[in-house]
Parts: C-alpha cells; structure tokens; sequence
C-alpha cells in the first residue's frame, strides 16, 4: 500500500485545488489505506475509536432531540418550554458536531489531501511516528505522532503541513491535538514566539507561556505580542519591519507563531491537514506571504553581524508563573470565581434577610 506519493515537482506559486471538491470513489479511498503495517494499523484502530466515538455522540444528539420534540408537542409537563428548547438545541448541536467531525477525518478526506498533494507535486504521508521538530510543541510530552502530512517547497522554503498528537501530563496523562506549519529558513535565529494579545491564563495553543520581562515593542501596538530571550531584541526588530507586523498582525489572529533554530512554526488547535479547499487556501497563501518576507528580510544581515556564539550565550526565555506553577495558577481561579460568587450572592442574602 503506498502510504506516500513523490512526484517530481510542483508549482511555488499557484495550486491546483480541485481534488480536495472532486467527487472521491470509496473503494479506491480504502485500497490507498489498506496496509498490514503495524503502525498504520494502530493509526485506523484509533481513527476508528475516534469515529465511534462520534457515532454515539450523535446518537445520544438524535435521542436528546426526538426527546424535545416529544415534551413539547406531547407532554405539558414543561410549560415554558425551557426543557424542550434545551434537548432539541442540545441533540442538533451533537448531531452537527458529529457529522462535521466524521466528514473530516475519514479515509475519503485523507484519499483527498493525498491526490491533492500529488497534484501539486507535494509529498504525502499518512503516518510519521516522530517529533521530528524542536519547537515547543514537539518537545512538550511524549508519544509524538504527526499524521496527514503534506511536505513541499514553496518559493524556495521547505514546507510540512500536518497535524499533530501527543500525551502530556502525569498519573492522568491525556492526549493532546494540534495542526501546524513548519517551514524551515534559511538560517538559525533566536527563539521567538508572537502570539495574540491573550491573557496567559487562556493561551492558545503553546503550553508554557513567557514571562512578560521577555516582551520585544517592534511598534506592533496592540495587535500582538512578541517575546524574546534577553539580548535577542535586536535580531526582534530587524525581523519585524513595517510590513513583516502588518503580516504577523494577520497571522496572530489563527495562529501562535514560534521561531525556534532554523524553523519557523505555525501552530493552531484544529487541524491544520484537512479536506477543505478553502482552508488549503488560506493556508498556502499564508506560507507564500511568510517566504516571501523572509526572502527579503534584513534580519540575516543582521545575524552576520553578530559574534560567533551570540545564539549559544542567549539565555532561555523566562515562563510566566502560570506555566511554572499549575496548581497555585489552579487554586488562584477557584479562589476568584469563590470571591466573585460571594459578591454575587452576599447582597441577595442580605437583602432576604431585610
């Protein structure tokens, strides 16, 4: 079974989009999968208890729903309706969610990205069972896996679209999910990270979040935020010139934005490796804009000027206290929303007993 596809060459700048809305065979979409590798037979048997997993959420969805419309064209026992309203929006919800979901992920979709990546002369793979990267993502946990990946070469940069899985915490480990794009550059730099102006407490897709003591002004405003090691803030500002925060403004606002070594990381919460021509879209005119910047940027000139050891003698950047401390973080919220919900019902108490 060929698990990938390696055609010669494909176009930097336009794409043919069309087999990701073609109409797709269903056999031909489960004999491209078929395989006795161990390691894609694992990959089926987990997207498989993904999708029963799905199946019974819709069926739990179809029973919430047919229990709505039955309260409220049979049974007067919920008068205002509340019950009702809540079970049929409720079951339409999981139902939406479940079908979207199966749609998504299924062989057919994977069938799809795969004659969509040979069509543009893209490499794809079904399964890398690696980290593969350094950034903050691959190294956060254990059991890597990157799945559906899409490897090519746009305007000269080496580029992976793929979506990412791996298990993270202690006793009660769970498995965590990401898509990114990584596209490599042309030489090392600074660890840097942009991400949207978010409050820590609610990161988007990094999981430790830097200390605000790390925080480059690039004249970027509010739009988003830029953190670097102490003694990297030159390199920052050479980097982000006035066009390069107009794209990183843009970027901020679907992506968290890492720079670590030679590599440059676009990473979101949903996957970014689907069966969506509109997303693809997006996407690869995401990556077309940032190779382009970087293929005129002053910031390699600047790193020429620096000394030898100037990446090797950068401290690491400082962690906001949320990311070195997860239970005082925990404990701080159950103490506000305590405080907010004794405000909230301190005066209805008193004014009861009035």
């Amino acid at each position: 079974m060929p698990t990938t596809t390696e055609p010669e060459s494909g176009s930097a700048t336009e794409f043919d989009l069309s087999a990701l809305s073609a109409p797709v065979d269903r056999r031909a979409a489960r004999a491209f999968f078929d395989s006795d590798d161990p390691a894609m037979i694992q990959l089926e048997e987990q997207v498989m208890g993904r999708h029963r997993r799905y199946r019974i959420f819709a069926i739990v969805g179809v029973v919430a729903f047919l229990m709505g419309l039955a309260l409220h064209f049979c049974l007067p026992l919920d008068d205002d309706g509340r019950l009702a309203r809540l079970l049929i929006g409720c079951g339409l919800l999981a139902i939406v969610i479940s079908v979207f979901q199966l749609r998504r992920t299924g062989a057919m979709r994977a069938y799809q990205i795969a004659r969509f990546a040979e069509a543009n002369g893209f490499r794809f793979s079904h399964l890398k069972q690696s980290a593969g990267y350094e950034g903050m993502l691959f190294t956060t946990g254990w059991d890597h896996h990157r799945w559906m990946t899409v490897n090519g070469t746009i305007r000269g940069r080496p580029v992976e679209f793929g979506n990412l899985t791996f298990t993270q915490g202690g006793a009660r480990h769970y498995t965590r999910m990401r898509g990114y794009i990584a596209i490599r550059l042309p030489a090392r730099l600074p660890r840097m990270l942009i991400t949207a102006g978010s409050n820590p407490l609610f990161t988007t897709t990094i999981p430790d979040y830097p200390h605000r003591d790390d925080l480059v002004d690039v004249g970027q405003g509010r739009a988003f935020r830029l953190y670097a090691p102490e003694g990297a803030a030159v390199i920052a500002r050479a980097l982000c010139t006035a066009d390069a925060v107009a794209l990183f403004a843009g970027l901020a606002k679907r992506y968290t934005i890492e720079i670590t070594g030679d590599m440059l990381f676009l990473t979101r919460f949903r996957e970014v490796s689907v069966g969506r021509a509109r997303q693809w879209r997006r996407q690869l005119a995401d990556v077309q804009a940032l190779t382009r910047m970087i293929g005129v940027s002053d910031v390699w000139q600047a790193m020429r000027a620096q000394p030898k050891r100037f990446l090797a003698q950068l401290p690491e950047m400082r962690q906001h206290f949320i990311s070195r401390s997860p239970v005082l973080t925990a404990l701080i919220l159950v103490a506000g929303i305590v405080a907010i919900s004794v405000l909230i019902v301190l005066p209805l108490i008193i004014m009861e007993f009035k």
